[in-house]
């Protein structure tokens, strides 16, 4: 028997757990697989091996305190193992934000007057 930690329903949160920024169309909700609490993919890039009670097969997406929990000493160590894209560096909360500001302003130009996102008219571009 699986003794995973019970998992936030989604539609009961709109901020990130830890940087408290709202979840939108381009900001999405992640699961931490340790905790089960709802992080944006920035408080979520991390993964490493949980328990076996668990019953998880391999490194799973976690938060960053549920990392320093159960990540192991060489999980720690390799930058490659603990996060979802070698090379990744976690930006600070200031690029986040200017980096959602301009897919924003991106989101805007397709949306045509109406407020669908597949503009056959080409009206706004």
């Amino acid at each position: 028997m699986s003794a995973r930690p019970k998992w936030v329903d989604d539609n009961t949160v709109t901020k990130c757990k830890k940087c408290k920024e709202d979840f939108t169309l381009l900001n999405r909700r992640h699961h931490c697989r340790g905790c089960g609490k709802i992080f944006c993919g920035g408080c979520t890039s991390r993964q490493c091996s949980l328990p076996e009670t668990f019953d998880y097969s391999g490194p799973e997406r976690v938060c960053d305190k549920c990392f320093d929990k159960w990540a192991t000493a060489e999980e720690k160590e390799n930058p490659s193992s603990s996060g979802f894209f070698d090379g990744h560096v976690k930006k600070n909360r200031e690029t986040r934000l200017e980096r959602r500001k301009r897919r924003r302003e991106r989101l805007k130009k397709l949306m045509c007057i109406g407020g669908c996102l597949a503009c056959c008219c080409y009206c706004c571009l």
